[in-house]
């Protein structure tokens, strides 16, 4: 049986960023991402994601994503299109068609980032958090 958001979260509906560190924090602790994907609903499999997601480029923008995080990268799409943001996940799969390193390519992430700075800045509602914790709540019981 999948691991719920209501499971993983003890009954409680993640009220902040703080609610949702400490659950990936134990989730990774599930082992690989191919593992996780296996063991989770694939509501909390999504929320899950989009939290490393949006942590990561607060910390280091999509370079850290693209550089560091590429076990994430086949997931994303998907994930940004269950969060409802759609405009970046377009941006994201120009971004990722691209040849790295090109001059477009660098261009594409910057504006990958400027686009998603207005959902996850620290100025943004919920300091970023929005689109995972309406997620995880519309989600809760299932």
């Amino acid at each position: 049986m999948a691991i719920t958001i209501k499971e993983m979260f003890k009954n409680k509906i993640p009220k902040d960023d703080m609610d949702l560190v400490t659950v990936s924090d134990e989730i990774w602790k599930l082992g690989t991402i191919e593992e996780i994907k296996e063991k989770l609903s694939p509501e909390l499999f999504t929320v899950h994601v989009g939290m490393n997601v949006i942590g990561n480029h607060q910390s280091d923008g999509w370079w850290s994503i693209l550089d560091y995080q590429q076990h994430l990268i086949p997931y994303i799409p998907q994930v940004l299109d269950e969060l409802g943001l759609h405009e970046i996940k377009i941006a994201f799969q120009k971004v990722t068609s691209l040849v790295p390193d090109s001059d477009e390519h660098e261009k594409e992430v910057e504006e990958l980032d400027n686009l998603s700075d207005a959902f996850w800045g620290l100025s943004a509602p919920d300091r970023g958090w929005e689109s995972v914790l309406n997620y995880a709540k519309e989600n809760y019981d299932k």
